[in-house]
């Protein structure tokens, strides 16, 4: 049998008894590939009956990926497949185990029988409530891998800071026969990968990091990237404002239960940059406490652009003396205000936390049956990027046209 550094490590896991088995870095890295052979393995010298799930979001990403990986190890061992397998669901039988393949979609489908085995085949592509509910009812190891695209529950609910959590990381670069040194990949493989390398550094090097650049981070890499779908890769962290001359507005969306949030622009109009600095980001905060917070930042009286929804607001912002006005919406503002942002180098500051979070994750709306990603945007994660675009429409028809 053909292993990898990936295989080692994850068997050296199993054995020394960790309850969760972390597989995360970039394509072609044999994660899941190594994950199966140990489940092969297991399946082959298993004293007692065991249940073994493997899931994934659909069935199809499991009948074009792992299954297809699995049977291709279960015929390099020249095993007899069809005495093996049995259909709907899939299920193959070894000795005294079963190993299931089943795509999940729905909480309820994750509330069947306890199982002594999981594998969640990429994983952040699956709802933490029905992994949730598998993990629950799995008795002994649980497998997990995925590429770092995106932060996603294995972060947000703590399982990396846990002391029963193996992780291990890799790129297409583990992916070589330590017997003999040669790739387990294809020449054509590593020219496309080479080819993505190239575009990504292209990128980097014309100061525009983007859809390249994100795709080797993750895919080349192995490294955490932006989000998929996610609208706003034109930006970068700062910590203070260049020494130049800058165009300020300010601009402020109104929030209740939500947050109502203040920010700072400054445009760099030679050099199409755009500097944004979160002031406030606060729930129920009065109308006088943001007029006096204001009157003490702004002392200049740059142009405040407020949202139009709430005219009441921005009257008695003018009749505090400040040069406050409406931001110009309706049919088409939003897109058009996202393809203004669009045209600049954004850079945020490295304070503004909320901001920075929201330029990660502010994407557009998936399509559920193509999965395709549409030109829509997703009404949330946008407190701090609806004043941005009020500013960056306002500069753009008013002050600085293109």
């Amino acid at each position: 049998m053909v292993t990898t550094r990936v295989f080692s490590e994850t068997l050296a896991a199993y054995n020394a008894g960790y309850r969760i088995i972390a597989n995360r870095g970039g394509t072609r890295s044999g994660k899941t590939f190594a994950e199966l052979q140990i489940i092969n393995e297991i399946q082959n010298h298993s004293k007692k009956q065991r249940v073994i799930t493997t899931v994934s979001h659909s069935f199809p990403h499991l009948s074009g990926g792992a299954i297809r990986d699995y049977e291709r190890i279960l015929s390099e061992q020249g095993a007899n497949i069809d005495k093996i397998r049995r259909q709907n669901p899939t299920q193959y039988h070894i000795g005294k185990s079963l190993l299931e393949f089943i795509g999940f979609d729905k909480p309820g489908k994750a509330l069947g029988a306890a199982r002594e085995m999981l594998f969640i085949n990429e994983a952040n592509k699956m709802p933490f409530s029905i992994c949730n509910q598998l993990m629950i009812r799995t008795t002994e190891t649980i497998f997990l891998d995925w590429n770092p695209s995106e932060e996603f529950w294995f972060d947000t609910e703590g399982f990396a800071e846990r002391s029963d959590v193996k992780i291990i990381d890799s790129t297409f670069y583990d992916n070589i026969n330590p017997l003999t040194g040669k790739w387990n990949l294809s020449n054509g493989q590593l020219f496309e990968l080479k080819q993505a390398r190239k575009k990504a550094l292209a990128e980097d090097a014309a100061g525009k990091r983007s859809f390249w650049w994100n795709w080797w981070q993750v895919y080349g890499l192995g490294l955490k990237g932006q989000l998929e779908g996610v609208i706003f890769q034109n930006w970068q962290t700062f910590d203070k404002l260049p020494d130049c001359e800058l165009f300020r507005i300010w601009a402020i969306d109104w929030g209740g239960n939500d947050p109502t949030t203040l920010v700072q622009l400054d445009f760099d109009g030679d050099n199409n940059r755009l500097y944004v600095t979160e002031h406030i980001y606060q729930p129920q905060i009065l109308n006088s406490k943001l007029i006096d917070y204001l009157q003490i930042v702004n002392p200049e009286n740059s142009p405040v652009i407020y949202d139009s929804a709430r005219k009441d607001k921005g009257f008695e912002l003018q009749m505090a003396g400040i040069n406050a006005m409406g931001a110009t919406k309706g049919a088409g503002s939003i897109i058009d205000g996202i393809d203004r942002l669009q045209e600049f180098s954004i850079f945020v500051h490295e304070d503004s936390k909320n901001a920075i979070d929201e330029f990660t994750k502010y994407k557009r709306i998936q399509d559920p049956i193509t999965n395709k990603y549409l030109d829509i945007p997703e009404d949330t994660n946008n407190h701090i990027i609806d004043p941005v675009r009020y500013g960056a429409r306002f500069y753009r028809r008013s002050v600085r046209p293109l």
